[in-house]
């Protein structure tokens, strides 16, 4: 998997100290009120959905994103 090209540039810049960055995890429950879990391609272990907010981005743009790129669903946001 490819690293974000904004990480990519600021490591270059920073080298190895602590890089903070925003991140989005988002709960996706259905109408029978089941979660929808994804499981790691690498560990196999069940986990979250989400990621990081790039610098362009609204963190409810990333949550949806991060909710088609790693589940392929489509989200309505609510409660936030």
């Amino acid at each position: 998997m490819a690293g974000s090209e904004y990480i990519t540039s600021m490591r270059a810049m920073i080298g190895h100290e602590l890089l903070l960055v925003p991140t989005v995890s988002v709960l996706p429950w259905d109408e029978n009120g089941r979660l929808l879990l994804a499981r790691s391609a690498l560990s196999g272990e069940w986990m979250t959905i989400g990621g990081m907010v790039e610098p362009d981005e609204a963190p409810q743009e990333a949550a949806i994103r991060e909710a088609r790129e790693e589940a392929g669903v489509e989200l309505a946001l609510c409660g936030i």
